[in-house]
């Protein structure tokens, strides 16, 4: 939204926008360090050229994708360890 006002004769919109993706950038870069490489490259394309259209929609869905995987093994490691400890329950442990 900000790069469409950017566009529309708003030119600190522009600079708002390219803060906004480098905090996204900088928010996956400890867990998801090959994302925040992509969305860097992006970053840096549309600095290059403020005409530049990111691929905002398939960054989005990789970002998801990321998430839900994440998600998913955080579930399954949660479930393993309540398994084993039912287990030690179950022995007085």
């Amino acid at each position: 939204m900000l790069l469409h006002e950017a566009k529309k004769g708003y030119p600190t919109h522009f600079w708002l926008a390219q803060g906004h993706i480098a905090e996204a950038e900088d928010e996956l870069l400890r867990d998801h360090p090959e994302l925040a490489e992509i969305v860097r490259n992006e970053r840096k394309l549309l600095e290059e050229d403020p005409s530049y259209e990111i691929p905002i929609m398939d960054l989005i869905d990789r970002v998801t994708a990321a998430a839900e995987e994440e998600e998913t093994a955080h579930v399954e490691r949660k479930g393993s360890k309540a398994g084993r400890s039912g287990i030690h329950k179950a022995r007085g442990r």
